[in-house]
């Protein structure tokens, strides 16, 4: 019965492996030239081992399919129904860390064996089919905290002595891509966005209100804040984050945080041009889907891309001219990766803190669901998105 139940499991994730879509079908902003992304296919598909990274790509299908499967029984059946749960959701519930040996061979046909590592084949398989295989590719993500010592028991009764063993989280979604940017430019003596398009604490964009009302807002008892906006049109109170950790979304089958989809959308409808509200309609909203993940690591600050389409990022971090909103670097975040946006000592507190007269505040990072804007597409300002995010961080905490 219990080899049976294993063996369902194992045929369910093998059905869920990805391949490689050149046409990228998450993208349709127009404006630029989209690059390829990786796009999870119906279940029925068959990887496509030319998308594979150089190692498994020496294995044909039916291969790697027999060494995956006689990998994956060694795997606890508990351990399997919660991978399983994951990777059929794309990693939509909440799921545990499943700690193994990080270490593992497959077999080719012909005698020969590869060492590879446990946590990196099944990322290849189960998400990045292009990856290269390297530890640098890879993030870990903030919701793999399960302690390695007290996963212990969950390794196969038959491995070697646990003082020996590399023990690693299989689990693929439990990382993410790496972002690979250019260096970072040398830190500015400050951070300030002109007033163009640079929302505030108010409900329109172009309301000068004071800067005071955030910090009041910030300095109490969170790290950061986050408001979310359509146009130039602020959508709800603003989401005080507390936790280390917060997803924002628009529609998740598990889990908390910051729920778009709770919003009263309707309330600014009226607010909103007509030039607007003909690009605006709801299958841009609706595309946000699992949206993001936000959280605080010592001493910066990631986002990591849930959704199935780009994300587009503004921070003060990769601001190379603070002079101009036009200049702004505008970083396009591909589905599964994740991002650096903040770096807390990249700052000088005491140069910085300051108060600034109108709507602007220089701490301040703007996520774009979908659409980019800046320099190299059509819409200029990110206040000519249809769904975005600004996330106001508490420098001082």
């Amino acid at each position: 019965m219990f080899r049976r139940k294993r063996n369902n499991l194992i045929r369910r994730l093998w059905r869920c492996r990805v391949s490689k879509n050149v046409n990228d079908p998450t993208n349709n902003d127009h404006d630029t030239a989209g690059s390829p992304s990786l796009h999870l296919q119906s279940s029925t598909l068959s990887i496509n081992s030319e998308c594979l990274n150089p190692l498994l790509n020496k294995f044909d299908d039916e291969q790697l399919k027999r060494n995956v499967y006689s990998l994956l029984r060694s795997v606890s059946i508990k351990q399997l129904e919660n991978l399983v749960k994951c990777i059929e959701s794309r990693g939509g519930i909440k799921s545990n860390c499943i700690v193994t040996t990080s270490k593992v061979q497959i077999r080719h046909s012909d005698g020969t064996s590869f060492d590879v590592k446990f946590h990196i084949l099944l990322s290849c398989l189960f998400r990045w089919p292009d990856m290269l295989g390297e530890d640098y590719e890879l993030k870990r993500l903030a919701i793999c905290t399960t302690s390695i010592d007290s996963d212990l028991d969950a390794i196969h009764s038959d491995t070697q002595a646990s003082t020996d063993l590399q023990l690693v989280c299989i689990n693929p979604h439990h990382y993410s891509r790496m972002y690979i940017s250019e260096p970072l430019p040398s830190p500015s003596p400050c951070f300030i966005y002109q007033l163009n398009d640079s929302p505030c604490d108010s409900n329109r964009a172009d309301d000068p209100s004071s800067y005071s009302s955030i910090c009041k807002t910030l300095y109490e008892n969170n790290w950061c804040a986050v408001a979310y906006w359509e146009f130039r049109e602020r959508v709800g109170r603003m989401f005080e984050v507390k936790s280390s950790t917060v997803n924002i979304f628009q529609q998740l089958p598990e889990g908390e945080g910051f729920w778009l989809g709770a919003l009263n959308r309707d309330s600014i409808a009226g607010n909103i041009s007509s030039a607007d509200s003909s690009h605006c309609d709801s299958r841009v909203f609706h595309r946000i889907g699992y949206g993001l993940q936000l959280w605080r690591e010592n001493d910066s600050v990631w986002i990591y891309n849930r959704s199935e389409h780009p994300l587009y990022v503004n921070s003060p971090l990769y601001n190379r001219n603070t002079e101009s909103t036009h200049n702004a670097e505008v970083k396009k975040v591909q589905p599964g990766y994740s991002l650096k946006i903040f770096d807390y000592a990249r700052i000088n507190i005491h140069q910085q803190i300051r108060t600034y007269d109108g709507p602007r505040y220089p701490y301040s990072v703007r996520i774009s669901f979908v659409k980019g804007w800046g320099r190299n597409y059509t819409r200029q300002f990110i206040t000519s998105c249809p769904c975005w995010l600004e996330i106001l961080l508490n420098v001082l905490r």
